[in-house]
């Protein structure tokens, strides 16, 4: 069954909805999201990014270079929750 998005998600499908990134960090418990706007990366728990994709709302990207590592992006449950006020 699907769920609600936690305020944390809500903000981080937010900032994807703006273009920002979310990628694998090698060897860390925490994914990183870049912020455009801001010019910084923030830690994400790895944890909130799994149930995100578990529940729908992202997707992961598989990188075939392999000198890179996987990302994410919005599915349209994913865009839709973003777009809610």
């Amino acid at each position: 069954m699907n769920q609600l998005p936690t305020a944390r998600q809500k903000r981080i499908l937010r900032l994807m909805l703006n273009g920002d990134l979310i990628w694998e960090v090698a060897g860390e418990s925490y994914r990183s999201i870049y912020s455009e706007k801001l010019g910084r990366q923030q830690r994400v728990p790895a944890s909130a990014i799994e149930e995100m994709e578990q529940q729908g709302w992202i997707r992961r990207l598989n990188n075939s270079d392999l000198c890179r590592l996987d990302s994410w992006e919005l599915t349209e449950q994913g865009r839709a929750f973003a777009a809610q006020p």
